[in-house]
């Protein structure tokens, strides 16, 4: 588990979509279109299938009044690069809370290089 300021970033979860249980769930739909490069359409297609995320929802999964605000937040800041190492350096969940980022990593220690 890892720490980290998250100053200005929308309350949301990210997760493996491994671990979603069978039942009704509200995120944020990702699309990969034409009109991007061949690297941002990579990412966006290699991220879809393997993660989940979710800001401005309520603990019953109705969207909150700050919907529109966080979605927006959250796309500015979940960029095609910021997929690509999720994609290279797989973690199981991150959550902000109190501008607070908390990463709960896969098993073994990954280095960038």
């Amino acid at each position: 588990m890892v720490l980290l300021p998250a100053d200005g970033l929308p309350e949301f979860d990210l997760f493996r979509r491994w671990l979603l249980k069978v039942g009704k769930w509200a995120g944020l739909e990702f699309t990969a279109g034409d009109d991007m490069s061949a690297s941002d359409f990579s990412a966006i297609t290699e991220f879809i299938p393997m993660y989940a995320v979710s800001c401005g929802f309520t603990e019953a999964g109705q969207p909150s009044k700050a919907v529109p605000d966080a979605e927006r937040s959250m796309r500015q800041f979940l960029t095609p690069t910021v997929m690509q190492a999720l994609i290279r350096f797989p973690i199981w969940w991150a959550e902000t809370r109190d501008n607070r980022m908390t990463l709960f990593l896969s098993r073994g220690i990954r280095s960038p290089a």
